[in-house]
């Protein structure tokens, strides 16, 4: 399954389940059928993304020391919380909240 959030500010970010339970995880939030991050929120939440991202300390690696099985699918922490934080950033700038499940 996939949780989409949507914002007034930007396009929507679908993510599969485990992505969305750690993106939410990471920023404190629990996942309901339905959430909010409210626009007071966002700063707390950007920065624990982005102290995620250094904390994982993930570079992608190099394609010809990936594992085979691991070769396609490998998708570093950093590229998958971008679009997020961007998100994130954009609502935050237009003082629209982030929603999901709605």
């Amino acid at each position: 399954m996939a949780l989409t959030f949507t914002s007034k500010a930007s396009a929507g970010i679908t993510m599969l389940d485990a992505n969305a339970n750690q993106v939410l995880e990471l920023i404190g939030k629990e996942r309901g059928e339905r959430g909010v991050i409210s626009v007071a929120e966002m700063p707390a939440c950007i920065d624990k993304l982005k102290a995620a991202i250094v904390a994982h300390g993930e570079e992608p690696i190099p394609y010809e020391r990936q594992e085979p099985e691991r070769a396609a699918t490998f998708v570093s922490l950093k590229a998958r919380l971008w679009p997020f934080i961007d998100m994130l950033e954009r609502a935050h700038a237009k003082g629209a909240d982030v929603l999901w499940g709605v």
